[in-house]
């Protein structure tokens, strides 16, 4: 219970010096499956504060499914695409001219199976 306390202390300090904490958001599609900035989409752990999706250049994402996800122009730390083995294949990253800007994109594949991304309708995902 200590532990946790000074946990929570440490947090609310850093917010109250402005400090910005980075999340780890799991895509989940559980809101309405295809919007990045949809927040019922992701699973930002234990907390995250408004907009409560991937947004800023200290956010993680990981995609383990095979949806279709509408981008927006948003810049991110790490975005993490993987094959869970439940899903064949990847996401697609779809958008009208709009830029995910990533400081790494890394790729996994399954045991025995393929990940594969693609990005259509102008949507693009770049590395900084």
């Amino acid at each position: 219970m200590e532990t946790r306390c000074v946990k929570l202390a440490a947090v609310v300090l850093c917010v109250m010096a402005g400090v910005t904490l980075g999340i780890t958001y799991v895509w989940t599609g559980e809101g309405d499956g295809e919007s990045w900035s949809d927040r019922d989409n992701w699973d930002p752990g234990l907390f995250c504060t408004d907009p409560c999706y991937p947004s800023s250049t200290n956010d993680d994402a990981t995609i383990t499914k095979d949806d279709t996800i509408e981008l927006i122009n948003v810049e991110i730390d790490d975005l993490t695409i993987s094959n869970n083995e439940a899903y064949i294949g990847g996401p697609t990253f779809d958008g009208d001219s709009v830029i995910l800007w990533c400081d790494t994109v890394t790729i996994i594949g399954g045991v025995d199976a393929d990940t594969e991304t693609q990005t259509v309708g102008g949507a693009d995902i770049r590395t900084k």
